[in-house]
């Protein structure tokens, strides 16, 4: 059990780090070491869809990749850890309803490997289970190109 003291204090820190009017006291990096401390490694799911609905708003309101590459990181680390496996708790289709508007709104940091990698773990479950066909074809359009380039040779494996 998480006690209502340790939540609040560590909903407080993920707030702290992800607004734009509070000054953090820690870098996004530390953020998940921070956590452990704070709440150990209790899985509870009711306090994790907590910290989901957290930075979802901060994602809406002003957007933590804007921030740096360290921040969208650790924003697609901490949703995609907070809403797992996707579906099944109260309250998780209008969750997933604001993560398919991040995705609308494309990563900020591109051209960053390691926030382009966080970009595709958080979708890879949510993306098969929380989105419709016509989602899905959308998502299809917009990787198809990168993913079966038109005109490559096809080589024999070695």
């Amino acid at each position: 059990m998480i006690s209502d003291e340790a939540a609040a204090a560590a909903l407080e820190l993920v707030h702290a780090v992800f607004s734009s009017t509070a000054k953090s006291p820690i870098t996004p990096e530390e953020l998940p070491a921070k956590l452990e401390q704070i709440l150990g490694l209790a899985e509870t799911p009711g306090l994790w869809r907590r910290f989901a609905s957290l930075p979802m708003r901060f994602s809406r309101a002003q957007p933590a990749g804007k921030k740096s590459p360290a921040f969208e990181v650790r924003w697609l680390n901490l949703c995609g850890f907070c809403l797992r496996p996707g579906l099944g708790f109260p309250g998780d289709d209008f969750r997933l309803e604001q993560a398919r508007r991040v995705y609308s709104a494309g990563i900020q940091f591109a051209s960053q490997v390691q926030n382009e990698i966080e970009w595709w773990i958080f979708w890879g479950p949510r993306g098969r289970r929380a989105i419709n066909r016509n989602q899905q074809s959308d998502i299809y359009q917009r990787l198809a190109a990168f993913l079966m380039p038109r005109g490559a040779k096809k080589t024999a494996p070695q």
